[in-house]
């Protein structure tokens, strides 16, 4: 039910109302660098059904088959394969009805999400440009009143005062170099960013927050606090192996763990950690690991 209420919840979000800004906020400011990335790999086969069906709509003139040789040469892609379209002629005489148009019943989030990116691009591009070019008046003008600053980490002295990040002793750093440095720790597997070389001092959520994306500040949140909750050392604390979910299990006879988090809400076993596996015993079950190895 959780899961249908967020897909429900999302579906409506990415076919409705979705503006420039949010774009730009979800893909740090570079939509077209996430679709219109090569080594990028299509998430389903549902995804795929979408796509051809979502080209045949957009390409009325344009053959089944050259949709198709399109979309495989495009590594089964939409954005790719729509922006290689645009650029062919029509290979047939007659425009495609809408009854020859069969999108699935299941609705694909991952193409509705990159159809809204080829809808919004040209504003997209617009948009970039407007902030790239009031930012460099904004540089120009604090220049010229000596108000620029410089950045502890990279010592770019070009650095707009709203622009820098400090940590709780003061050291200032740039936007760039904030998030980079965020995204080695997260990697790292660490909760707290510290400051970036000059003390031990954490940089703070609130100053964070403007520069780490919604989605990733969320979930390094929530392994913070699961981290704290497990620090406190309360009996029969359990965490979800699949992601920073925790809850208190008293019933030791209990050995399935079910996630209540909505972004996995995956069964587990409470003993071995690994995908819930009852009827059959742990010992009977091969890991990750032996399955590669086999």
């Amino acid at each position: 039910w959780e899961t249908k209420k967020k897909a429900k919840a999302e579906l409506e979000k990415w076919s409705g109302n979705m503006s420039v800004k949010d774009m730009l906020e979800l893909y740090s400011d570079d939509p077209s660098g996430h679709f219109c990335n090569p080594e990028r790999k299509p998430e389903s086969e549902l995804y795929k059904v979408h796509a051809v069906e979502g080209l045949k709509h957009e390409f009325r003139y344009q053959s089944v088959t050259e949709i198709e040789r399109t979309f495989r040469k495009s590594k089964f892609l939409y954005a790719p394969a729509y922006k290689q379209l645009q650029k062919s002629k029509a290979t047939r005489k007659t425009k495609r009805p809408d009854m020859e148009i069969k999108f699935p019943n299941d609705p694909s989030i991952e193409f509705l999400k990159e159809k809204k990116f080829i809808e919004l691009e040209e504003q997209i591009k617009s948009e970039k440009e407007r902030k790239a070019a009031e930012k460099e008046a904004k540089i120009e003008a604090a220049k010229l009143l000596g108000n620029l600053q410089e950045c502890l980490c990279c010592y770019s002295s070009d650095c707009l005062p709203e622009d820098m990040i400090p940590c709780k002793a003061g050291h200032l750093y740039c936007r760039e170099c904030i998030s980079r440095g965020t995204s080695v720790a997260i990697g790292d597997g660490k909760t707290v960013i510290e400051c970036l070389g000059q003390c031990q001092e954490e940089i703070g959520w609130q100053e964070l927050q403007k520069v780490v994306t919604p989605n990733v500040l969320s979930k390094l949140l929530q392994r913070r606090q699961a981290e704290e909750v497990g620090a406190a050392g309360m009996d029969n604390l359990v965490t979800c192996p699949f992601c920073p979910y925790v809850t208190i299990m008293e019933n030791d006879d209990d050995k399935v763990l079910v996630c209540r988090n909505p972004d996995c809400g995956r069964d587990s076993c409470r003993l071995c950690k690994e995908p819930n596996h009852i009827p059959r015993r742990c010992d009977e079950i091969e890991k990750a690991d032996e399955e590669a190895e086999r």
